[in-house]
């Protein structure tokens, strides 16, 4: 198997690297930053209003002429509706214990309509998507636009639809992730499959290109990855403990502190499966019923920015990957030479 990244290839990167879209913790600064060293940056615009969208696009484009990718999360609009019930028991009670007021949020998420017609107009030259599938006819008109498309699959069957919507390759997910999981169908243990089975599953029954995700933190990942059947890695804790990473000072640091052991998942934050650091927050709500994605995300949200307003990590969402102990603190210009060179090196012991 050919080591060079033939979706890559056609983008001018040789370098078999994709930054993770990242919802909330990648901004221009990050993904131009990726970019300029040699991989493909990606926007995790998941959560951002169209006019915010619009203009960090603006701005990694001015950043880097080099190609870039902005992910969206396909949701359907949910209505706002009257809060009751045990999930809204267990959260109230937190806000309580902390002398807070829960408030109904005025929307819990931005269009996904309005996001992909303005993704559209944009024509990023990499377009990703998760939690859900996207409709055959908008896969052709993302193509016309020049945009190629990567789909998100926690399991096979996910990566067959993908497949057959048109999509030019996958972004395969295994348990191994930090944030949130991209599954769409068999929520639940049933897609918890970690990165190396998962990758040879979908390898046997896909002709894609296949972006490994989970776990990835070093060239050696790398190159395992592409043993097994990946063209690339998919890293986003890697990137993290990058200096452009927008992360809080707290969060920072509690990923310098972590081990492997210390991430789970957990539905406490946003009613999706997610994997983060431990806290106090998780360990509260462990038992708790929560509202489902994204209403539940709506609803910690004053929570989460009041945590990081008074500096208090046990109520922040500190999302990494079981690969967390082996992250490096430095820019990403320099990790991404890091990796390169490690990469290289276990090519050479492969080949000799």
């Amino acid at each position: 198997m050919s080591h060079q990244s033939t979706f890559l290839a056609q983008l001018g990167i040789s370098l078999p690297i994709v930054q993770a879209p990242m919802a909330g913790v990648t901004d221009a600064q990050l993904v131009a930053a990726c970019c300029e060293a040699g991989v493909l940056g990606s926007l995790g615009a998941g959560m951002l209003m169209p006019d915010t969208l619009a203009t960090t696009v603006k701005a990694i484009r001015a950043a880097t002429n080099k190609p870039f990718n902005v992910n969206l999360f396909i949701l359907e609009d949910m209505p706002l509706q009257d809060l009751s019930g045990p999930a809204l028991t267990a959260l109230t009670a937190e806000y309580h214990h902390l002398g807070l007021a829960l408030s109904p949020p005025v929307r819990y998420a931005p269009s996904f309509q309005e996001q992909l017609e303005l993704v559209l107009a944009l024509a990023p030259p990499v377009v990703s998507f998760t939690f859900g599938i996207l409709g055959a006819q908008d896969v052709t008109r993302f193509k016309q636009r020049g945009c190629k498309v990567i789909g998100t699959a926690t399991n096979v069957d996910e990566a067959i639809l993908w497949e057959q919507a048109g999509a030019d390759a996958l972004s395969v997910q295994g348990s191994e992730a930090g944030g949130h999981r991209g599954t769409f169908l068999h929520e639940g243990e049933s897609s918890l499959i970690g990165l190396f089975p998962l990758l040879r599953e979908i390898r046997a029954k896909s002709t894609l290109p296949l972006f490994a995700a989970g776990g990835i933190m070093d060239g050696a990942g790398i190159a395992a990855a592409q043993c097994l059947g990946a063209e690339a890695a998919q890293m986003g804790t890697a990137f993290l403990f990058c200096d452009e990473a927008p992360v809080h000072p707290l969060y920072r640091q509690r990923l310098i502190n972590a081990q492997g052991h210390h991430t789970r998942l957990t539905k406490a934050f946003s009613g999706k499966y997610a994997r983060g650091i431990e806290n106090r927050f998780m360990q509260n709500m462990e038992n708790a019923v929560t509202y489902p994605y994204p209403l539940q995300n709506a609803l910690t949200a004053p929570l989460r920015k009041w945590a990081a307003e008074i500096a208090d990590a046990d109520y922040m969402s500190l999302w990494a990957g079981q690969g967390v102990p082996l992250g490096r603190s430095m820019p990403a210009a320099e990790l991404i030479h890091q990796l390169e060179m490690e990469w290289h090196a276990c090519r050479y012991q492969q080949q000799s």
